[in-house]
């Protein structure tokens, strides 16, 4: 494990365990020589240690970080960052700013193959954010997602995409419609629970972590002498638990106690978690979190104190579902009304990059690439060969059956030339004429010529029309690629001598010498 390593896995641990020492201070005194990967590894590291203090800057260190791994193309590294950036935003009350790095890295991830460390995050990061913005239906895939992938995730990286995934869970059994979709989410929570208590049971973020889901999971399912001694077994590392995971901690605490009719340590724990609470914008918590010490003052007489949190539970309540539920809901709309025209202005970039290299007809390299490509050929320090090939009779299949027909032809014959000549790239070089640029020796280069050559001549073209028999002839020429002009030229000549000499057939032009005049054809 490297410095900048260490001091990652110190942020993340110090994050939700306190009782570790502030890694800050080494994470600034490493930023000031490190090159453009380390220094985004390390804004991500701050932005670790940060979260619960300033949202804002945890944006901007992960926005910063994205951008450094978007310049030397390390896109899955990218997309993870702007997810875990949208978390970010949110929290800082700018839900526009938020959503648009979501739905990004949203977008990024859906062509990406899930199995890499980047991907794996950047999923468990959007179940996250989609799962605060209470849209469980897109967070919990993206929990799962991330779950399949987290053997490619260290301990700490799998706890952090576990609780995510496990409290998304817990959040989406309590807005569930119907038993059974309770108990499904319920059922997945507890699974991702037990085994953050089970494989990691000697590591505090383990226990703090698992060990208030699985009670949350027993107190939704009526269990409470179970939950009360999984709570028990893990007070004192809940004691040390960072300021981002200590108010739910003790949330859950709260509930239990109030279960077990400790009011007054319920209410206490209570009043302490809901101003943390509402700093970390833990809305669902919250929400239930007022409703709880409602009941708990209700249960010690205090009338009015068990109205005021019912009074301010619905007013969240119907802020949530009114204002902030549609905002999301049309800013999601907005965005991917931009995305889908940015998707078309993509897609026509790439129509006419292809258009650029391609020929319309057969999908072979068009003349416009070759010409692209005779510069790097020419830097080329090895010797190759030059094919240039032509359709015998082209000219009377065009004229007896028309130039539909033709067409035809040209893309059946270069269906077989590609297969035939997988070796080198295959370019229509114009009318029923191809090119095919090769770095390879004399010997070998005749061998593929002859190989294409007897391709076609026994290939059946009876679909386009009954009994048509076609052949190629070809010129060849052999030298060093930086003189691949001059091969052109030679092959071209060697083509010519072909054709005039009775076609279907391959003529080789002399070798070019190195720096030497063309070859004659013979």
């Amino acid at each position: 494990m490297d410095h900048i390593d260490e001091l990652i896995n110190r942020a993340r641990r110090w994050a939700v365990d306190r009782g570790t020492d502030d890694p800050i201070p080494d994470i600034e005194a490493a930023m000031v020589d490190a090159g453009a990967v380390d220094l985004a590894r390390l804004h991500t590291a701050r932005a670790a240690a940060i979260q619960s203090g300033d949202a804002n800057a945890a944006e901007r260190d992960l926005v910063k970080a994205a951008e450094l791994y978007a310049r030397v193309g390390r896109m899955s590294d990218a997309a993870a960052l702007a997810a875990g950036a949208a978390t970010f935003a949110e929290l800082a009350g700018d839900l526009p700013r938020a959503v648009d790095h979501a739905v990004g890295a949203t977008i990024q991830l859906a062509d990406v193959d899930m199995e890499d460390t980047q991907s794996a995050l950047a999923a468990s990061s959007l179940c996250a954010f989609y799962g605060h913005m209470g849209a469980f239906e897109l967070a919990i895939p993206f929990g799962r997602r991330a779950g399949k992938a987290a053997v490619h995730l260290d301990g700490m990286q799998r706890a952090a995409a576990f609780y995510n995934h496990a409290y998304v869970s817990v959040e989406a059994a309590h807005a569930a419609v119907t038993e059974t979709d309770r108990e499904q989410h319920l059922n997945e929570a507890w699974r991702l629970a037990r085994w953050m208590l089970d494989d990691g049971a000697d590591d505090s973020v383990n226990r703090i972590l698992g060990s208030g889901l699985a009670a949350e999971v027993l107190l939704a399912r009526g269990d409470l002498d179970g939950a009360a001694t999984v709570m028990e077994t893990a007070a004192d590392a809940g004691s040390t638990a960072g300021p981002t995971f200590r108010p739910w901690f003790d949330f859950v605490t709260a509930s239990v106690r109030f279960g077990l009719g400790e009011l007054e340590d319920a209410e206490r724990l209570l009043t302490e978690a809901i101003p943390g609470l509402e700093a970390t914008s833990d809305d669902h918590c919250l929400i239930r979190a007022l409703a709880t010490r409602s009941a708990v003052r209700e249960a010690r007489g205090d009338t009015a104190g068990a109205l005021a949190d019912a009074r301010r539970q619905a007013a969240l309540v119907r802020a949530w579902h009114v204002e902030r539920t549609t905002q999301f809901a049309t800013l999601i709309a907005s965005q991917a009304e931009l995305e889908r025209d940015g998707s078309m202005l993509r897609r026509q970039a790439g129509e006419l990059a292809r258009a650029a290299t391609e020929d319309a007809l057969t999908g072979l390299y068009s003349r416009r690439w070759l010409m692209r490509r005779l510069g790097e050929l020419e830097t080329l320090d090895q010797t190759g060969a030059v094919l240039m090939v032509d359709i015998d009779h082209f000219k009377v299949v065009n004229d007896t059956h028309g130039h539909s027909v033709g067409d035809q032809v040209l893309t059946a014959v270069s269906s077989v030339l590609r297969g035939s000549m997988r070796d080198g790239d295959v370019v229509r070089y114009g009318g029923e004429e191809f090119l095919v640029a090769i770095t390879t020796d004399l010997p070998t280069a005749i061998a593929i010529a002859e190989r294409a050559r007897v391709a076609v001549a026994l290939a059946s073209f009876d679909e386009i029309v009954p009994d048509l028999r076609l052949t190629i002839s070809i010129g060849l020429a052999h030298g060093p690629m930086g003189r691949i002009r001059d091969l052109i030229e030679a092959a071209d000549d060697a083509l010519y001598v072909a054709k005039q000499s009775g076609r279907n057939r391959v003529v080789t032009a002399d070798p070019l010498a190195e720096g030497g005049p063309d070859g004659d054809a013979r």
